[in-house]
């Protein structure tokens, strides 16, 4: 019994310090904090591969890549690890410049 108490216990340690999403960003022009974003994607990724066809790249999205300002990628840690790897959700953020 105290074998397994101490399995969870570590189990849940290691949940607490791997978090529950990570972000990343791109900044490639000054823009206010406030700014909301122009456009959020939601990409999931099986077997860590995406459908390069629906692809959305963010010189679409500005309709010129001189107006990105910045880009966010928040990647949901915790549907990952539960799958071991297998299904990854990521939310890109894009911002443009007028």
């Amino acid at each position: 019994m105290f074998f397994i108490k101490k399995i969870v216990i570590i189990f849940l340690i290691c949940m607490f310090l791997a978090g529950c999403a990570t972000q990343d960003s791109l900044n490639i022009r000054n823009i206010p904090n406030d700014k909301k974003p122009t456009a959020e994607i939601e990409t999931t990724y099986y077997f860590g591969k995406n459908n390069e066809l629906d692809a959305t790249t963010p010189a679409d999205t500005c309709e010129n890549i001189g107006k990105v300002a910045k880009i966010t990628f928040n990647q949901n840690s915790i549907v990952s690890f539960i799958t071991l790897g297998m299904v990854t959700r990521v939310q890109t953020q894009i911002y443009c410049v007028d």
